[in-house]
């Protein structure tokens, strides 16, 4: 048990993290003990329980009685942006970190980004890379956001392409608190896009840095967003990008970059396709196991794709391939 002796409501750390939470008991225990572990110890732990019906609020009470750097804050369900800012409001640390109650936060997460904050008093806020998962665990891809504030901001102002996944990762930030409050949190009606609106905001106040090192296990299910959510995500985005263009009275490019996809003609289609670029993906980050997973998942959703059965293939020929494919190359001589 971890005790403070001067009992919670009289604890003032340096760094406030702040987890929504909302029906993620399969994950939640694994979350919560990541940022308990940290190397860096000088934090406090609010969890918004947004309403939870799965047991995640027994879970959080339970981390909660054992640990006095945490206390649960329960509401009705209001959504993600709204628990976000309440956290904000609660928060007693000079930083304030968030995260996702599906991720898990490697152990020098917290004192990485406190030292570069310390260090760095132009710089309003920090994240850095993320390992993405998927719902089960398995490494399915980096995604290594640039370092430079120039860099990151045309990215979130969609005047370059992103080649190595994003501009600013919201589940693996550190920001000052009072430029948070200073600027009202996130803005509700940009969700569900509204963490894109609050760093374009924050980045005309300050600096932003990505540390160039894995911060964060990234909990994504590639599968299970529908092409209409997709859909909407971009609309949103590009209505916050433009939205900055104009707060800085620029004028915005013709073309952004990155907020086009294509649509599918149903969610089927777009099921399938998902499983081949997240197959894709995998297999490039040499995650020859769950890049198997997907193409094989693709297969078995479309059995007459043939493309499909082409990036089934190329990953049946990389270093994890199941026994068969190797015993078919031993047997071909390749």
């Amino acid at each position: 048990m971890v005790k403070n002796s001067t009992g919670k409501n009289a604890r003032k750390p340096r760094v406030t993290v702040v987890i929504p939470v909302y029906n993620t008991a399969r994950y939640l225990g694994e979350a919560i003990e990541s940022i308990l572990s940290q190397t860096f110890g000088d934090f406090e732990l609010i969890a918004i329980d947004d309403g939870s019906t799965d047991g995640s609020g027994r879970i959080l009470k339970d981390y909660a009685d054992r640990d006095d750097r945490m206390r649960v804050i329960k509401q009705e369900n209001q959504g993600v942006s709204r628990s976000f800012n309440r956290g904000i409001e609660l928060a007693a640390g000079g930083y304030l970190a968030r995260m996702d109650s599906d991720d898990i936060a490697l152990p020098t997460r917290l004192a990485q980004q406190v030292v570069y904050l310390d260090s760095h008093p132009d710089v309003v806020a920090v994240s850095g890379w993320v390992l993405r998962i998927d719902e089960e665990g398995a490494p399915i891809g980096y995604m290594k956001p640039p370092e430079k504030h120039e860099e990151i901001d045309d990215l979130l102002m969609g005047r370059s392409w992103p080649r190595k996944g994003g501009a600013f990762i919201h589940g693996c930030s550190m920001a000052r608190t009072g430029v948070l409050r200073q600027l009202g949190g996130c803005r509700e009606d940009f969700e569900p896009t509204d963490d894109r609106d609050l760093w374009l905001r924050i980045s005309e106040v300050g600096r932003l840095h990505n540390i160039q090192r894995v911060c964060l296990k990234y909990r994504q299910n590639p599968t299970g967003l529908s092409g209409s959510r997709i859909q909407e995500q971009r609309a949103q985005s590009r209505r916050a990008v433009l939205d900055a263009y104009r707060r800085r009275g620029l004028t915005a490019p013709s073309e952004l970059c990155y907020y086009e996809i294509p649509k599918y003609e149903n969610e089927h289609r777009h099921f399938v396709a998902t499983a081949l670029g997240t197959a894709m993906t995998a297999a490039a980050s040499g995650f020859y196991r769950s890049a198997w997973k997907y193409a094989w998942r693709a297969v078995r959703a479309n059995p007459g794709n043939t493309r499909a059965y082409r990036v089934l293939l190329r990953v049946m020929l990389g270093p994890a391939a199941p026994p068969v494919a190797r015993i078919a190359r031993l047997l071909s001589g390749k």
